[in-house]
Parts: structure tokens; C-alpha cells; sequence
């Protein structure tokens, strides 16, 4: 479907991601930053040549005060963290090896990593690494998972082939903090009240096609996809939370 609107096009990805039809999204890109994307993701988790190994020793000489059995616990921690298996699997789920990344559509990728991106994929990766149980992960899935409530304000022309929607989350909880509202003058207080609903405005870019309609540009900031985490837990709390 083409569009002649930026804020049209950015409200229709929006519904794309709340449905988590993260290939529908995805085709509402820019093809060029599409293309880019994966060449980003080929170079990071997909390296032609692969990234240094940190050893003990180095860590050593480093820290020439460190006992050996600290160094090797933070070079074994450095292996996992950066182990390429792992990182492909955390960034775009349901790729499974390096030869699947280099054969799949630009669009595909993007939309990988928007799912992985996601509150119900950051749960799964909380119970795989035995942060949750299942139960809990499940319960947090059930009743933790609000849509996005994003709110345009409008299109701002950059130029001739970039606008940029602006864009707020209307979800975001802004609580006035009793105490510390009571100490300030009245009209502060109102003040503060006006503004914390609508402070942080983002920037969701777009680029004009050759035929004058807009796409989306596909990028890791992509309608603030990575703004949102999971928090607050725990076995013992009585409720996770999602911002």
C-alpha cells in the first residue's frame, strides 16, 4: 500500500507491532536502509573474520593484582556474552546459523530482530536464562503485555526526501511523587503536571521514494522498539512489569 502521509504510514506500523506482525512492519521500510540493516547484522553476528578471544592472562595483564580464578570467571563471562551462537540467537530469533542470515531478504531480518526486540521474546530469554521459571514467564505474558499506545503529533519536513513523525508514548506512567510535589510552589506543581505527560518526544524518520510516497527507514532507534524493557523481576515480587 503506498503512502502519501508520514503519520498514516507510521500509525499502520504501529498497529503492524501491537499485532506483532513484525514481517508487516518490516515492509513498511525503506528498502536502502532495509539492505543496510542486514549488512549491519552480517558484520556483527556474522563476521568474516571472528572476534577476538579474551584470555585469562590478558585480564592478568590488565589487572596484574586480579587472582587467577577472577580472571577466568570475566573470560568466561566475555566468552558467553560474545559467543556468536548465543548473540544470533538473541537478535534475531528463529535464525539459526550464520549461512541462514546470508540467504534470508533484508525484510525478513529486520523483522527478526523486531520480534527479538519484543516483551514476549525478552520473557522467554529471561526464563532460557533461568532468571523466571516458566510459570512466572507465563503469568508475566498473560498480564504484562499492554500495547503500544504511541501518539503522532505530526510530520516535520527535513528536506526533500526526509520527514521525521514526532511522536510520544502515551503509555509511559508519569506519577507525581507526593513528597517531593508538596515542596514545590503551586504553580510548579501544575507545571510539572503539564509537562511530564508529554515529555521525551521521539523522532520516527522517513524517506520519500522515487514514486513520492514514504517508507519508514529501518534502524536499531526503529519507533522506539528498543526503548521499552522488562523490570521489576523476581521469584518473590507479586508482579512483573513492562514499561
Amino acid at each position: 500500500m503506498p503512502f502519501t502521509d508520514p503519520v498514516a504510514l507510521f500509525n499502520l506500523a504501529q498497529s503492524h507491532l501491537n499485532r506483532e506482525d513484525w514481517l508487516g512492519a518490516a515492509r513498511l521500510c525503506d528498502p536502502v536502509s532495509l539492505r543496510a540493516f542486514k549488512r549491519e547484522m552480517l558484520q556483527s553476528l556474522a563476521p568474516s573474520v571472528p572476534h577476538p578471544v579474551l584470555t585469562p592472562e590478558e585480564y592478568m595483564k590488565l589487572q596484574p593484582d586480579l587472582p587467577r580464578e577472577v580472571a577466568e570467571y570475566q573470560a568466561n563471562e566475555h566468552a558467553r556474552l560474545t559467543d556468536p551462537a548465543r548473540r544470533l540467537r538473541d537478535e534475531l530469533p528463529g535464525i539459526t546459523s550464520p549461512e541462514q542470515l546470508r540467504s534470508m531478504e533484508p525484510a525478513e531480518i529486520f523483522a527478526a530482530w523486531l520480534e527479538g526486540r519484543s516483551p514476549r521474546a525478552q520473557i522467554a530469554r529471561l526464563v532460557e536464562q533461568g532468571h523466571v521459571t516458566a510459570e512466572v514467564g507465563a503469568t508475566i505474558a498473560a498480564h504484562h503485555m499492554p500495547p503500544r499506545r504511541y501518539v503522532a503529533l505530526g510530520a516535520v519536513p527535513d528536506g526533500e526526501h526526509l520527514a521525521h513523525v514526532v511522536f510520544r508514548d502515551a503509555s509511559e506512567p508519569w506519577l507525581d511523587i507526593a513528597a517531593q510535589m508538596d515542596e514545590l510552589p503551586q504553580d510548579e506543581r501544575a507545571l510539572s503536571r503539564q509537562l511530564r505527560p508529554h515529555s521525551f518526544a521521539r523522532l520516527a524518520p522517513c524517506l520519500r521514494q522515487p514514486d513520492g510516497t514514504w517508507r519508514l527507514v529501518a534502524d536499531h532507534r526503529f519507533m522506539g522498539v528498543t526503548v521499552g524493557q522488562i523490570f521489576g523481576v523476581g521469584t518473590d515480587a507479586p508482579g512483573p512489569e513492562v514499561s
